[in-house]
């Protein structure tokens, strides 16, 4: 089975249910598949004002909240007590050095390796911004004494997902799981083309990826347990304007689903959506549409014939390192200071820390992970991923008895993947967002090549257990 992900007017989503109906005569919960789940929830919504993730145009923190958010947890365990936890937040993204801490905590906690973690962010540009890097208020201009709200959220914030990961591992009880994937319309190629290049906006024509991915988890007598869905989109129906925390249509697809299926955690994970955003945007009115959208196809695909999910659980972690393109010598920076804007001001940045002895660092290290969750195998991907590496995957790794599921926004949320299309088409996805980062330059030309053999290494790895 292969997900049909290829553009707007061309997506094919009947044909694949068809084929996933033809591959599962029963529903999931009549199977037993020997596994075991548990979940767990936590508000992590602040208690006050925070400055919030997303747009760097904003100069107030946030002035109440919309609606809640929250962190999710997932255990899954096989047979043979193999174990996966799947977290999901209503979070922008945590980057690389709070995915440690959390891992290694969880790891001394509960004996969960590394690799059996991932912790997915919605990309909600209407949540806290994580104080989880130096450079993430510098990167924002944010006052550091400003920072100090986010910084005690934060910690609470970490505390919050070590907890709930041990809550999920302490209720994991006999249950059944099934697979299937739906369509939603909303998503919309942003990448568009202009006679002085590519800029945000909508391009109709552009690949996108509407596919909706389901897992249903349930427990021995059918009880709702988890469902968890997916969606490659920016969670960005609302602008920078919003200054009350939301998780924006992501928020709300969970709270519809929820609603619909009393009992039922339900947990988003977002796709390859760097290169999407909701259309039409720019009001609350519309993310609630948008969610309202998603959360009716996660509904038909669980009222339809899921694929049974039995047999074992394989995990893998793999952390090839992405080359940055360069020049990074002070007088490249040096000439950029008269641009202005956030051109400018990334290359003060960097001056900055050549003149106090940083180091300027060369390349980066990209988390992935494969789960393989009996025949399903899901790929978490570090970054914001462009469509085109979800259609790659789809081409390579999926097949018709072992369908795949690509994850992005995963475990550190660094910046943009781009696809060598992308990368040399140009644009904010190809390197302009890097201005408003603390990396150096853009990606090297050979970044597509580097993912791509890093997923086929832990997709092998994971598969082979």
């Amino acid at each position: 089975m292969r997900m049909q992900i290829r553009s707007a007017t061309a997506i094919g989503f009947m044909s694949l249910i068809g084929l996933m109906l033809a591959a599962s005569d029963t529903r999931a919960v009549e199977v037993r598949s020997g596994w075991s789940a548990g979940v767990a929830t936590a508000e992590i919504t602040p208690d006050g004002p925070v400055w919030l993730a997303g747009y760097a145009a904003r100069k107030e923190p946030s002035n109440g909240v919309l609606a809640p958010i929250f962190a999710k947890a997932l255990a899954l365990r096989d047979a043979e007590g193999e174990t996966v936890v799947l977290v999901a937040l209503d979070l922008v993204g945590v980057k690389r050095p709070l995915f440690n801490r959390v891992a290694s905590l969880v790891s001394e906690a509960y004996g969960l390796p590394k690799e059996a973690l991932t912790l997915v962010s919605s990309h909600t540009h209407c949540a806290p911004l994580p104080s989880d890097t130096d450079g993430r208020a510098r990167a924002y201009g944010i006052d550091d004494e400003a920072m100090e709200p986010n910084r005690e959220w934060t910690k609470r914030l970490e505390g919050s997902i070590v907890e709930i990961v041990g809550k999920a591992l302490e209720s994991l009880r006999p249950a059944s799981a099934g697979f299937c994937v739906g369509s939603c319309e909303f998503a919309m190629n942003r990448r568009e083309p202009t006679a002085t290049g590519f800029k945000i906006g909508y391009n109709p024509d552009g690949p996108v990826d509407h596919s909706v991915p389901v897992l249903d988890v349930t427990g021995e007598d059918g009880e709702p347990i988890a469902v968890v869905f997916g969606y490659a989109c920016h969670c960005t129906t609302l602008g920078g304007d919003m200054l009350q925390v939301c998780g924006d249509y992501a928020g709300f697809a969970q709270e519809g689903i929820e609603a619909d299926r009393p009992g039922a955690v339900s947990l988003f994970l977002t796709g390859c959506g760097a290169d999407s955003n909701p259309a039409p945007r720019g009001t609350v009115e519309l993310a609630r549409q948008h969610g309202r959208s998603l959360a009716d196809a996660v509904g038909a695909v669980l009222d339809s014939e899921l694929r049974p999910l039995s047999g074992s659980i394989g995990t893998a972690l793999v952390e090839p390192k992405l080359q940055f393109a360069g020049p990074t010598d002070r007088e490249s920076y040096e000439a950029r200071l008269d641009d202005g804007g956030p051109r400018a001001a990334h290359a003060k940045r960097m001056i900055e820390d050549l003149d106090a002895g940083k180091p300027i660092v060369s390349e980066h290290p990209y988390p992935i992970h494969a789960f393989a969750l009996g025949d399903l195998t899901m790929v978490t991907l570090g970054g914001e991923v462009v469509v085109d590496y979800a259609i790659r995957m789809q081409e390579e790794l999926a097949e018709a008895d072992r369908p795949l599921w690509v994850v992005g926004y995963a475990d550190d949320v660094f910046g943009y993947v781009p696809s060598l299309r992308v990368l040399r088409e140009g644009g904010y996805e190809g390197g302009d967002a890097f201005y408003y980062s603390t990396f150096p330059t853009p990606f090297a030309e050979d970044v597509e090549h580097r993912v791509m053999d890093g997923v086929r290494e832990a997709v092998a790895k994971a598969r082979g257990r």
